[in-house]
């Protein structure tokens, strides 16, 4: 049959091996392919992963920041309540260092009734005695005026 084509026998050796490289070359092709076809399917892969992983980060970060709107809000909540408590006990303070001022300048002027009661006993005293009035007593009873009116305030 070679015969016919008037082929000699070098030409047909010359190409079975021009058609071996050729195989070679396809087969080297096919692989390449191949190879690449994998890569292609292991980059496909990789892609649905991420696509997977970059949907769970989204639920993630719109978790993570419904959390810290939910926690701004209970900060500026309690930042309102504390504001308001804090208006409250200023106002509380105020009213109780008023009231505290009133009870002192009570007590003084109790104090100051008492030394002029004191200041007319012992007058009358030494009026009715003609001058010769125990000192002693006196002191006594200025003592524990003082102590009582000390006792009074502190008790406030």
């Amino acid at each position: 049959q070679i015969d016919q084509y008037n082929i000699s026998e070098k030409e047909l050796d010359l190409l079975q091996q021009q058609l071996c490289i050729i195989n070679q070359q396809l087969k080297e092709k096919d692989t390449k392919i191949g190879e690449l076809s994998t890569a292609n399917k292991s980059l496909k892969k990789e892609k649905r992963n991420l696509g997977k992983f970059n949907e769970e980060l989204k639920v993630l970060l719109n978790e993570e920041r419904e959390q810290h709107l939910q926690i701004q809000k209970a900060i500026e909540q309690q930042a309102a309540y504390l504001s308001a408590t804090n208006a409250n006990l200023q106002t509380q303070r105020k009213e109780l260092e008023d009231l505290l001022e009133q009870r002192e300048y009570g007590i003084t002027m109790l104090n100051e009734q008492i030394r002029i009661q004191q200041q007319a006993h012992t007058q009358w005293l030494t009026q009715m005695t003609g001058g010769e009035l125990q000192l002693q007593e006196l002191d006594f009873q200025r003592t524990d005026a003082h102590q009582m009116s000390s006792a009074q305030g502190s008790n406030l």
